[in-house]
């Protein structure tokens, strides 16, 4: 961990926990206020234990002992958004069963258990939150490996997911990453993924509905390892940037055209 100072300098600190025990296998880091205090926590997903632990900060760099909760199955990526429109921030972890935990805070700070979970197909690879359908509920996006595909999951707005997803949108090979912004300026969230097989990006635009358009295919390197969205040239549309893993490594910036 790395503690930002005023001079714009960074001071390395590390977690004893998490440096003692690495037999349980961390897979994904994800950041927010979980015990309603204002300080920022961490979620850490652990592969081999099959759990979440939840470090809740003390504010000043350092965190207390971890408190766990069991997802059933090894977790793998997290997003973190208020599922239920109560101010506070919750969870969502996909793991290996191809379900994913739904983690929603409660008033007094922390998590209920046990977490419920519901289907996200399987191999899931990554997940993000955003309002993919014309609703002011918190929607899923999940990427998965093995299907190769995208799949929607719409919110009720109190934390859960009662719909059944949809079949999903098949995107190029492996999507490994996935980021989400309102790429087309409809209002409604799109997602984009990094497909480590195919060295190309997928482009799914929200349809309106529980699904996604049909992916338009971007070029963006070898083997995509990693997408992140932003607005990289101040033109206040998103563009996507990917980090490339094989040879020619680098980073490729696709810059948004739909003034």
């Amino acid at each position: 961990m790395f503690l930002g100072a005023a001079n714009r300098t960074f001071a390395v600190a590390t977690i004893p926990a998490l440096s003692i025990a690495m037999q349980i296998q961390p897979q994904f880091l994800a950041s927010g206020d979980f015990d309603h205090d204002g300080k920022q926590d961490l979620a850490v997903a652990n592969y081999n234990t099959k759990n979440v632990w939840i470090l809740t900060g003390k504010g000043d760099g350092t965190f207390n002992t971890q408190v766990a909760y069991d997802t059933g199955a090894p977790p793998g990526g997290m997003a973190v958004g208020d599922l239920n429109g109560d101010g506070l921030d919750d969870l969502v972890a996909i793991n290996s069963l191809g379900t994913m935990n739904v983690f929603v805070q409660k008033a007094t700070g922390l998590f209920p258990t046990p977490t419920p979970s519901y289907p996200c197909h399987g191999g899931p690879a990554a997940v993000v939150l955003g309002h993919f359908t014309p609703d002011a509920n918190l929607d899923v996006a999940v990427s998965s490996d093995s299907n190769i595909l995208v799949t929607l999951i719409a919110g009720d707005g109190a934390g859960k997911f009662p719909v059944t997803p949809s079949s999903g949108r098949t995107t190029g090979n492996v999507p490994d990453s996935m980021a989400t912004a309102d790429f087309n300026r409809d209002g409604l969230d799109d997602v984009v993924t990094g497909n480590t097989v195919d060295d190309d990006c997928s482009l799914l635009l929200s349809d309106g509905s529980n699904l996604f358009g049909a992916a338009t295919s971007l070029p963006c390197g070898v083997s995509p390892g990693a997408v992140v969205a932003g607005d990289f040239n101040g033109d206040g549309l998103p563009d996507i940037a990917s980090a490339n893993r094989s040879t020619p490594a680098g980073v490729v910036i696709l810059l948004n055209t739909s003034h």
